[in-house]
């Protein structure tokens, strides 16, 4: 039975009123500099998301409460985006709190009847925006230390909750591509998952580089990883001829960004 509502929002028109008041969320941020008040922007925005994507428009074949974690998980990577960011990037950061979610209600299919490929755009963004969450969740951690204001021994403490973080995203993640928790397999791998992000995350703490850059490296390397894993976890199964190409493209790159791009203290 179809979805009777008497609100019906047409998905661009939701995007741009998020572009509107996306405005409003960072006039307010500006200005705010206790805990709790942040904490507050942050549940505000996604009460604001959780009203949206309920008055608006969804085909059947996609799931509003799915999209709105995707929308959680990139307000992660939004506001330490927003908090820590010097005034040189600033303009990045705000434009990207608006372009992120702006984009994702943008590509909602507006018809019921849409052929299942305009589903792909969607889905790939939402990916993305879970892709930034995770870049967030490093961002904040390694701010927070070069800030000093996660010291000593509570530095493993955030490193160890960044990866169980982190690993949550890339479970949510498997899900939306059809990989579900089961077999003693899909555990391992999820706990190796864990594992080597918490040791890559441990061994960049110690980089003398810029939060921005370690959180960036972290959530690369976390991508292929999880990228992997999952085709290791489907049916098919890794195509090794196919993904050494990837994997040798994408090491070219990260040397290319380690020795020319990056900029060590």
């Amino acid at each position: 039975m179809s979805e009777k509502r008497l609100i019906s929002v047409h998905p661009k028109l939701a995007a741009a009123s998020d572009f509107l008041v996306s405005f409003i969320f960072l006039w307010w941020i500006s200005g705010l500099q206790n805990f709790w008040m942040v904490a507050l922007w942050f549940a505000a925005r996604i009460g604001w998301w959780a009203f949206l994507t309920q008055v608006m428009y969804f085909p059947p074949y996609l799931s509003r409460f799915k999209y709105l974690v995707s929308l959680f998980i990139a307000n992660i990577g939004i506001l330490p985006l927003l908090v820590f960011s010097d005034p040189s990037n600033i303009l990045y950061a705000r434009l990207t709190a608006i372009i992120l979610p702006f984009v994702g209600f943008w590509l909602v299919p507006s018809q019921s009847d849409s052929l299942s490929v305009m589903k792909k755009p969607f889905r790939r963004w939402s990916f993305f925006m879970s892709l930034f969450g995770v870049d967030g969740i490093w961002l904040a951690f390694q701010a927070l230390v070069t800030f000093q204001v996660i010291t000593g021994a509570s530095t493993i403490g955030g490193i160890v909750f960044a990866s169980l973080l982190t690993t949550a995203v890339g479970v949510f993640e498997w899900n939306e591509y059809g990989i579900k928790a089961v077999g003693s397999k899909y555990f391992i791998l999820l706990g190796l998952i864990f594992l080597l992000v918490a040791e890559i995350g441990g061994i960049v703490y110690l980089w003398p580089v810029g939060y921005f850059v370690s959180s960036f490296f972290i959530t690369w390397l976390w991508y292929l990883i999880w990228l992997l894993f999952r085709f290791d976890l489907s049916a098919d199964g890794i195509d090794w001829k196919r993904q050494r190409f990837f994997l040798a493209v994408n090491f070219i790159l990260m040397v290319i960004f380690l020795t020319l791009i990056v900029r060590w203290k």
